[in-house]
């Protein structure tokens, strides 16, 4: 959102939050800063809960509004009023990954899934997908009209860059307490972020090679049995959860880790990949998704399902010394491509397209900045 009102002054914004949640504490950040926003904090019939919010309090606030278009960086948007709408979808893992191990979603809440989802696209003028992959996904997958998506890929924070701070690096590793050679995964843990194997494929090479796994994320659901799986195969004192990491230290935890590891069965696009590239930190990861999209030649890349592909992934960067220096030069080129000025500019793009005009009038509303 800072990108994209920096870059445009052509255009009025209302940014409008629930009374509820972490979007809440942003109300106010914009307005001080940009003549051209307005921001209001929604009341009276809030509840926090998202969906009432989105269906019913904001409509009801910008009833009184002139607006052209409402966008929602999320997904989700009004399914009623007198505006055109466009959204942002990150995810079809309910979809493409239904009965398979990887399944995240129990069948009540693919159902839940699909009737939200079919509601929305009834609704929705154009949907914003973050990466090609998904664009293809979307469309096989959900039956997504071609016409109706544009690709915009992410970009990456300007703070994700190499820590060379002596004393930044030895405070965050204190304060972790972390090993002094690791293999880094960030993300919470669910069956398809496919840690279990990346586990398995880390017991391989536990005994042979000095290096330890430190985990930055939670658990979230079904992931009971592969945090077990730890315990099972002897690793308990070489794996690390350090649970919630802080967003200003993660730079530092990417430039002390000997590699990233990224062994997902599908992602929409991989930003933490793009985050750990950015710090020069080595990256194996899987071909899940759109994350050869998003690497490109910049990680060793794996099957997800295959722990032997996996394993000799890690052996190499972790042994080759040529090997982790060309990654290290290559994630760095590559990520500086990816950045949210042009994500905005891209957006802004869509959003004029939406209302029919190459520049838009004044009265642009985005919902949940």
């Amino acid at each position: 959102m800072s990108s994209l009102l920096r870059g445009d002054r052509a255009n009025s914004y209302l940014l409008v939050y629930p009374s509820f949640g972490r979007a809440r504490r942003q109300a106010g950040r914009f307005e001080a800063r940009y003549e051209n926003v307005r921001e209001v904090v929604t009341s009276g019939w809030s509840v926090p809960n998202a969906t009432w919010w989105d269906q019913v309090v904001l409509p009801r606030a910008l009833s009184a509004q002139k607006v052209d278009v409402v966008f929602n960086p999320f997904w989700s948007a009004p399914l009623f009023g007198d505006y055109r709408k466009v959204t942002t979808m990150h995810d079809v893992t309910a979809a493409l990954l239904a009965n398979t191990p990887a399944q995240a979603f129990d069948l009540k809440r693919r159902l839940q899934q699909g009737l939200r989802n079919h509601l929305l696209l009834g609704a929705i003028d154009r949907v914003i997908s973050i990466s090609h992959t998904m664009t293809a996904d979307l469309m096989r997958y959900m039956r997504m009209p071609e016409d109706r998506i544009r690709t915009v890929w992410h970009g990456v924070s300007e703070r994700f860059r190499p820590v060379e701070s002596v004393d930044v690096l030895a405070r965050v590793r204190e304060h972790y307490r972390l090993p002094e050679r690791f293999v880094l995964f960030v993300g919470h843990i669910y069956p398809q972020k496919n840690f279990g194997n990346l586990v398995r494929a880390f017991a391989r090479i536990a005994a042979d090679l000095d290096q330890h796994l430190v985990v930055a994320g939670r658990q979230r659901w079904n992931s009971e049995g592969e945090h077990a799986l730890v315990e099972e195969l002897g690793l308990s004192d070489r794996v690390h959860f350090l649970s919630y990491v802080e967003h200003k230290d993660l730079p530092a935890l990417y430039s002390l880790a000997s590699c990233f590891a990224f062994p997902s069965f599908y992602e929409g696009f991989g930003l933490v990949l793009l985050e750990a590239m950015a710090c020069g930190c080595p990256t194996v990861a899987s071909c899940g998704g759109a994350v050869p999209e998003v690497a490109a030649d910049a990680a060793l890349l794996s099957d997800p399902h295959s722990v032997e592909e996996m394993t000799d992934c890690l052996v190499r960067m972790l042994t080759d010394a040529d090997l982790r220096a060309a990654h290290v030069h290559r994630g760095r080129a590559r990520a500086a491509q990816f950045t949210w000025d042009r994500c905005a500019e891209a957006t802004l793009d869509v959003l004029a397209e939406t209302v029919r005009a190459p520049i838009l009038s004044a009265g642009l509303a985005t919902s949940r900045a």
